[in-house]
Protein backbone atom coordinates (compact mmCIF):
# COMPACT_ATOMS: atom_id res chain seq x y z
CA UNK A 1 0.00 0.00 0.00
CA UNK A 2 1.05 3.35 -0.80
CA UNK A 3 0.83 6.84 0.69
CA UNK A 4 -1.31 9.36 -0.80
CA UNK A 5 -1.41 12.82 -1.59
CA UNK A 6 -4.89 14.60 -1.28
CA UNK A 7 -5.26 17.79 -2.75
CA UNK A 8 -6.31 20.78 -0.38
CA UNK A 9 -8.84 23.32 -2.02
CA UNK A 10 -5.91 25.59 -1.95
CA UNK A 11 -4.29 23.02 -3.78
CA UNK A 12 -1.68 22.00 -1.53
CA UNK A 13 -0.87 18.69 -0.51
CA UNK A 14 -1.85 16.89 2.63
CA UNK A 15 0.06 13.70 3.38
CA UNK A 16 -2.42 10.76 5.02
CA UNK A 17 -1.24 7.39 5.60
CA UNK A 18 -2.63 4.90 2.99
CA UNK A 19 -3.68 2.43 5.97
CA UNK A 20 -6.75 4.42 6.61
CA UNK A 21 -9.84 4.62 5.11
CA UNK A 22 -11.26 2.61 2.24
CA UNK A 23 -9.85 1.33 -0.86
CA UNK A 24 -10.08 3.53 -4.33
CA UNK A 25 -12.26 0.44 -5.59
CA UNK A 26 -15.39 1.18 -3.24
CA UNK A 27 -15.42 4.31 -5.24
CA UNK A 28 -16.17 2.98 -8.15
CA UNK A 29 -19.73 1.15 -8.14
CA UNK A 30 -20.97 5.20 -7.03
CA UNK A 31 -19.28 6.96 -10.25
CA UNK A 32 -21.15 4.37 -12.52
CA UNK A 33 -24.01 5.65 -10.30
CA UNK A 34 -23.28 9.26 -11.16
CA UNK A 35 -22.55 8.72 -15.29
CA UNK A 36 -25.40 6.71 -15.88
CA UNK A 37 -27.42 9.74 -14.78
CA UNK A 38 -25.32 11.25 -17.78
CA UNK A 39 -23.16 13.61 -14.84
CA UNK A 40 -19.92 14.33 -14.72
CA UNK A 41 -17.62 12.60 -12.18
CA UNK A 42 -14.22 13.83 -12.48
CA UNK A 43 -14.99 17.45 -10.86
CA UNK A 44 -16.83 16.15 -8.42
CA UNK A 45 -13.70 14.17 -7.26
CA UNK A 46 -11.68 17.06 -7.80
CA UNK A 47 -14.21 19.02 -5.31
CA UNK A 48 -13.33 16.73 -2.45
CA UNK A 49 -9.40 16.88 -2.68
CA UNK A 50 -9.11 13.56 -5.07
CA UNK A 51 -6.73 13.02 -8.11
CA UNK A 52 -9.28 10.84 -10.67
CA UNK A 53 -6.12 8.93 -11.62
CA UNK A 54 -5.83 7.94 -8.03
CA UNK A 55 -8.48 5.06 -9.01
CA UNK A 56 -6.08 3.61 -11.17
CA UNK A 57 -4.23 2.59 -8.21
CA UNK A 58 -5.52 -0.83 -6.64
CA UNK A 59 -3.58 -0.45 -3.18
CA UNK A 60 -4.37 3.12 -2.61
CA UNK A 61 -6.69 4.17 0.06
CA UNK A 62 -8.80 7.37 0.95
CA UNK A 63 -9.10 8.72 4.32
CA UNK A 64 -13.20 7.69 5.49
CA UNK A 65 -14.10 11.12 5.76
CA UNK A 66 -13.36 12.47 2.18
CA UNK A 67 -15.05 8.93 1.17
CA UNK A 68 -18.16 10.02 3.36
CA UNK A 69 -17.77 13.82 1.67
CA UNK A 70 -17.98 11.79 -1.66
CA UNK A 71 -21.14 10.02 -0.76
CA UNK A 72 -22.55 13.26 0.66
CA UNK A 73 -21.86 15.54 -2.65
CA UNK A 74 -22.46 12.68 -5.04
CA UNK A 75 -26.37 12.08 -3.89
CA UNK A 76 -27.01 16.09 -3.84
CA UNK A 77 -25.51 16.26 -7.26
CA UNK A 78 -28.40 13.26 -8.90
CA UNK A 79 -30.89 14.68 -6.61
CA UNK A 80 -31.43 11.29 -5.61
CA UNK A 81 -32.57 10.53 -1.73
CA UNK A 82 -32.75 6.86 -3.09
CA UNK A 83 -28.98 7.52 -4.63
CA UNK A 84 -27.70 4.42 -2.23
CA UNK A 85 -30.54 2.18 -3.11
CA UNK A 86 -30.10 2.71 -6.75
CA UNK A 87 -26.25 2.68 -6.89
CA UNK A 88 -26.60 -0.99 -5.48
CA UNK A 89 -29.53 -1.96 -7.35
CA UNK A 90 -27.26 -1.79 -10.63
CA UNK A 91 -23.93 -3.78 -8.79
CA UNK A 92 -22.43 -6.47 -11.10
CA UNK A 93 -20.45 -9.25 -9.72
CA UNK A 94 -17.81 -7.79 -11.63
CA UNK A 95 -17.56 -4.86 -9.24
CA UNK A 96 -16.95 -6.88 -6.48
CA UNK A 97 -13.70 -6.60 -4.67
CA UNK A 98 -11.77 -8.88 -3.06
CA UNK A 99 -14.32 -9.35 -0.11
CA UNK A 100 -17.02 -10.21 -2.84
CA UNK A 101 -14.50 -13.05 -4.28
CA UNK A 102 -14.25 -14.50 -0.77
CA UNK A 103 -18.05 -14.93 -0.24
CA UNK A 104 -18.58 -16.15 -3.80
CA UNK A 105 -16.04 -18.78 -3.17
CA UNK A 106 -17.00 -19.86 0.18
CA UNK A 107 -18.76 -23.34 0.33
CA UNK A 108 -22.21 -21.93 2.03
CA UNK A 109 -23.80 -18.49 2.13
CA UNK A 110 -22.65 -17.95 6.13
CA UNK A 111 -19.23 -18.71 5.44
CA UNK A 112 -19.13 -16.34 3.30
CA UNK A 113 -20.32 -13.50 5.36
CA UNK A 114 -18.28 -15.26 8.34
CA UNK A 115 -15.10 -14.61 6.19
CA UNK A 116 -16.44 -10.83 4.75
CA UNK A 117 -16.88 -9.91 8.51
CA UNK A 118 -13.17 -11.20 9.30
CA UNK A 119 -11.19 -9.24 6.44
CA UNK A 120 -13.67 -6.34 5.92
CA UNK A 121 -11.31 -4.17 7.46
CA UNK A 122 -9.22 -5.04 3.92
CA UNK A 123 -11.86 -3.14 1.93
CA UNK A 124 -12.93 -0.53 4.25
CA UNK A 125 -10.61 -0.33 7.38
CA UNK A 126 -14.41 0.37 9.66
CA UNK A 127 -16.18 -2.57 10.80
CA UNK A 128 -19.51 -2.22 9.48
CA UNK A 129 -21.02 -5.43 8.79
CA UNK A 130 -21.85 -8.18 11.69
CA UNK A 131 -24.26 -11.26 12.02
CA UNK A 132 -26.36 -11.67 15.32
CA UNK A 133 -28.58 -14.91 16.32
CA UNK A 134 -32.84 -14.14 17.35
CA UNK A 135 -34.45 -16.77 17.45
CA UNK A 136 -35.04 -19.09 14.30
CA UNK A 137 -33.65 -15.68 12.13
CA UNK A 138 -30.16 -14.02 11.56
CA UNK A 139 -29.31 -10.38 11.66
CA UNK A 140 -27.06 -9.25 8.92
CA UNK A 141 -26.01 -5.95 10.39
CA UNK A 142 -24.49 -3.02 8.91
CA UNK A 143 -23.36 0.75 9.75
CA UNK A 144 -22.46 4.11 8.50
CA UNK A 145 -20.57 6.80 10.51
CA UNK A 146 -20.86 10.74 9.66
CA UNK A 147 -22.52 12.95 10.42
CA UNK A 148 -24.95 14.49 7.24
CA UNK A 149 -28.38 12.16 7.13
CA UNK A 150 -28.19 12.15 3.44
CA UNK A 151 -24.92 10.83 3.70
CA UNK A 152 -25.41 8.17 6.81
CA UNK A 153 -28.57 6.87 4.29
CA UNK A 154 -26.81 6.81 1.22
CA UNK A 155 -24.08 4.44 2.38
CA UNK A 156 -26.38 2.59 4.59
CA UNK A 157 -28.97 1.53 2.02
CA UNK A 158 -25.82 1.06 -0.60
CA UNK A 159 -24.49 -1.44 2.75
CA UNK A 160 -27.80 -3.27 2.67
CA UNK A 161 -27.89 -3.69 -1.25
CA UNK A 162 -24.01 -4.98 -1.39
CA UNK A 163 -25.38 -7.92 1.04
CA UNK A 164 -28.77 -8.64 -0.87
CA UNK A 165 -27.02 -8.34 -4.56
CA UNK A 166 -23.92 -10.75 -3.07
CA UNK A 167 -26.39 -13.37 -1.56
CA UNK A 168 -28.39 -13.54 -5.20
CA UNK A 169 -25.43 -13.91 -6.69
CA UNK A 170 -23.79 -16.47 -4.07
CA UNK A 171 -27.19 -18.86 -4.23
CA UNK A 172 -28.29 -17.78 -8.31
CA UNK A 173 -31.61 -17.46 -6.66
CA UNK A 174 -34.27 -14.61 -6.54
CA UNK A 175 -33.01 -13.78 -2.83
CA UNK A 176 -34.88 -12.16 -0.88
CA UNK A 177 -35.10 -11.04 3.42
CA UNK A 178 -37.13 -11.31 5.22
CA UNK A 179 -37.22 -7.55 6.19
CA UNK A 180 -34.80 -4.68 5.86
CA UNK A 181 -34.38 -2.03 8.97
CA UNK A 182 -32.75 0.88 8.69
CA UNK A 183 -32.09 3.79 12.01
CA UNK A 184 -32.31 6.77 9.29
CA UNK A 185 -35.84 7.75 8.55
CA UNK A 186 -37.06 7.76 5.21
CA UNK A 187 -35.95 10.03 2.73
CA UNK A 188 -37.54 8.85 -0.07
CA UNK A 189 -40.63 7.16 -1.53
CA UNK A 190 -41.70 3.93 0.58
CA UNK A 191 -42.64 1.94 -2.44
CA UNK A 192 -39.37 2.28 -4.20
CA UNK A 193 -37.59 0.91 -1.04
CA UNK A 194 -39.72 -2.08 -1.12
CA UNK A 195 -39.65 -2.71 -4.79
CA UNK A 196 -35.77 -2.22 -4.89
CA UNK A 197 -35.04 -4.01 -1.45
CA UNK A 198 -38.46 -6.98 -2.44
CA UNK A 199 -39.37 -6.81 1.81
CA UNK A 200 -41.36 -5.47 3.86
CA UNK A 201 -38.88 -2.18 4.97
CA UNK A 202 -38.98 -0.39 8.30
CA UNK A 203 -37.61 3.00 9.19
CA UNK A 204 -36.07 4.57 12.62
CA UNK A 205 -34.81 1.63 14.06
CA UNK A 206 -32.55 0.14 16.69
CA UNK A 207 -30.72 -1.06 14.00
CA UNK A 208 -29.50 -1.03 10.37
CA UNK A 209 -30.10 -5.08 9.49
CA UNK A 210 -31.64 -7.46 7.08
CA UNK A 211 -33.65 -10.48 8.49
CA UNK A 212 -32.98 -14.06 7.08
CA UNK A 213 -33.67 -17.04 7.99
CA UNK A 214 -31.15 -19.62 9.31
CA UNK A 215 -31.81 -22.27 6.33
CA UNK A 216 -31.08 -19.11 3.65
CA UNK A 217 -27.62 -19.14 5.10
CA UNK A 218 -26.86 -22.78 5.25
CA UNK A 219 -27.43 -22.99 1.56
CA UNK A 220 -24.06 -23.91 -0.46
CA UNK A 221 -22.64 -21.58 -2.75
CA UNK A 222 -23.08 -22.32 -6.28
CA UNK A 223 -19.54 -20.68 -6.72
CA UNK A 224 -17.90 -23.02 -4.10
CA UNK A 225 -14.08 -23.21 -5.51
CA UNK A 226 -11.81 -24.12 -2.07
CA UNK A 227 -8.33 -22.92 -4.06
CA UNK A 228 -10.02 -20.16 -5.03
CA UNK A 229 -11.08 -19.25 -1.72
CA UNK A 230 -7.89 -20.18 -0.15
CA UNK A 231 -6.21 -17.66 -2.33
CA UNK A 232 -8.38 -14.60 -1.64
CA UNK A 233 -8.16 -15.58 2.21
CA UNK A 234 -4.68 -15.71 2.52
CA UNK A 235 -3.79 -12.26 0.07
CA UNK A 236 -6.56 -11.25 2.68
CA UNK A 237 -5.06 -12.25 6.16
CA UNK A 238 -1.80 -10.83 4.66
CA UNK A 239 -3.37 -7.05 4.34
CA UNK A 240 -5.09 -7.34 7.15
CA UNK A 241 -2.05 -7.86 9.06
CA UNK A 242 -0.25 -5.21 7.06
CA UNK A 243 -3.33 -2.61 8.22
CA UNK A 244 -3.40 -4.31 12.47
CA UNK A 245 0.23 -3.49 12.80
CA UNK A 246 -0.25 -1.29 15.81
CA UNK A 247 -3.19 -1.61 18.40
CA UNK A 248 -6.48 0.32 18.67
CA UNK A 249 -4.94 1.22 22.27
CA UNK A 250 -2.08 2.73 21.01
CA UNK A 251 -3.43 4.83 18.33
CA UNK A 252 -5.75 6.21 20.50
CA UNK A 253 -3.26 7.06 23.35
CA UNK A 254 -1.52 8.55 20.69
CA UNK A 255 -4.44 10.51 19.57
CA UNK A 256 -5.48 11.60 23.14
CA UNK A 257 -1.69 12.71 23.75
CA UNK A 258 -2.46 15.56 21.31
CA UNK A 259 -5.74 16.53 21.85
CA UNK A 260 -5.45 16.54 25.77
CA UNK A 261 -4.44 20.69 26.20
CA UNK A 262 -6.86 21.44 23.51
CA UNK A 263 -9.92 20.64 24.85
CA UNK A 264 -12.38 18.30 25.07
CA UNK A 265 -11.59 14.55 24.50
CA UNK A 266 -14.63 12.72 23.77
CA UNK A 267 -15.03 9.32 22.39
CA UNK A 268 -16.75 10.18 18.45
CA UNK A 269 -13.90 12.93 17.91
CA UNK A 270 -11.33 10.53 18.53
CA UNK A 271 -13.17 7.74 16.14
CA UNK A 272 -13.58 9.93 13.84
CA UNK A 273 -9.84 10.99 13.49
CA UNK A 274 -8.97 7.19 13.18
CA UNK A 275 -11.63 6.62 10.61
CA UNK A 276 -14.41 4.61 12.14
CA UNK A 277 -17.58 5.06 13.84
CA UNK A 278 -17.78 5.32 17.66
CA UNK A 279 -19.36 1.76 18.17
CA UNK A 280 -16.54 0.33 16.53
CA UNK A 281 -13.72 1.56 18.63
CA UNK A 282 -15.82 0.76 21.83
CA UNK A 283 -15.79 -2.60 20.28
CA UNK A 284 -12.11 -2.76 19.29
CA UNK A 285 -10.97 -1.35 22.82
CA UNK A 286 -13.31 -4.09 24.83
CA UNK A 287 -11.51 -6.62 22.53
CA UNK A 288 -8.03 -5.24 23.87
CA UNK A 289 -9.41 -5.21 27.23
CA UNK A 290 -9.76 -1.79 27.91
CA UNK A 291 -12.32 0.91 26.92
CA UNK A 292 -12.09 4.93 26.04
CA UNK A 293 -13.11 5.97 29.52
CA UNK A 294 -10.29 4.29 31.02
CA UNK A 295 -8.16 4.96 29.04
CA UNK A 296 -8.24 8.87 28.92
CA UNK A 297 -8.37 8.37 32.68
CA UNK A 298 -5.30 6.08 32.78
CA UNK A 299 -3.57 8.94 30.28
CA UNK A 300 -4.57 11.62 32.66
CA UNK A 301 -3.09 10.23 35.87
CA UNK A 302 -0.42 9.39 34.07
CA UNK A 303 0.74 12.80 32.95
CA UNK A 304 -0.76 14.35 36.14
CA UNK A 305 1.82 12.73 38.93
CA UNK A 306 4.49 13.02 36.89
CA UNK A 307 4.04 16.58 36.49
CA UNK A 308 2.84 17.17 40.18
CA UNK A 309 6.69 15.16 41.26
CA UNK A 310 8.21 18.32 39.02
CA UNK A 311 7.74 20.80 42.04
CA UNK A 312 8.58 23.99 39.52
CA UNK A 313 5.18 22.89 37.28
CA UNK A 314 2.16 24.80 38.82
CA UNK A 315 -0.78 22.94 39.39
CA UNK A 316 -2.83 25.14 36.89
CA UNK A 317 -0.45 24.48 34.29
CA UNK A 318 -0.70 20.69 34.96
CA UNK A 319 -4.59 20.43 35.35
CA UNK A 320 -4.24 22.35 31.66
CA UNK A 321 -2.03 20.01 30.00
CA UNK A 322 -3.33 17.21 31.51
CA UNK A 323 -7.12 18.14 29.94
CA UNK A 324 -8.86 19.33 33.09
CA UNK A 325 -12.22 21.91 32.05
CA UNK A 326 -10.62 23.39 35.43
CA UNK A 327 -8.44 23.28 38.98
CA UNK A 328 -11.46 21.68 40.71
CA UNK A 329 -11.91 18.90 38.30
CA UNK A 330 -8.22 18.40 38.16
CA UNK A 331 -7.89 18.29 42.32
CA UNK A 332 -11.25 15.80 42.58
CA UNK A 333 -9.26 13.55 40.25
CA UNK A 334 -6.00 13.37 42.21
CA UNK A 335 -7.42 12.45 45.26
CA UNK A 336 -9.33 10.19 43.74
CA UNK A 337 -6.32 8.11 42.19
CA UNK A 338 -4.21 8.92 45.30
CA UNK A 339 -6.39 9.69 47.90
CA UNK A 340 -4.66 12.72 48.76
CA UNK A 341 -4.96 16.22 47.20
CA UNK A 342 -2.27 17.58 45.14
CA UNK A 343 -0.41 19.51 46.94
CA UNK A 344 -0.19 16.55 49.53
CA UNK A 345 0.55 14.26 46.86
CA UNK A 346 3.55 16.46 46.11
CA UNK A 347 4.92 17.18 49.65
CA UNK A 348 4.61 13.29 49.91
CA UNK A 349 7.14 13.01 47.11
CA UNK A 350 8.91 15.60 47.99
CA UNK A 351 9.67 14.31 51.14
CA UNK A 352 10.38 10.61 49.92
CA UNK A 353 13.23 12.47 47.91
CA UNK A 354 14.97 13.85 50.80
Amino acid sequence: MRDITLKTPAGEGNRLEATRGPCVSVFRPIIFGITGRGLEWRPLLESCGIEPELLAEPEARIPAEVFDRFWLKAAELTGDPCFGLHVGEHLRPLAANILGYLMLSSPTVRDGIERVMRYQRVVFDAEWLSLMEQGSSLLIRFEAAGAEPLQIAAQTEYRAMIMLKILDWVTALDFRAGEARFRHPALGEHSEYERILRCPVKFECKESELVVSKASLDQPSLHANPEIARFHEEHAARHLADLEDQSTSRKVKTHLMSLLDRGPCELPGVARSLYMSARTLQRRLAHEGTSFNAMLDSLRRELSLHHLEQVDTALAEIAYVAGFSDSSAFSRAVRRWTGKTPLEYRRLHASKKT
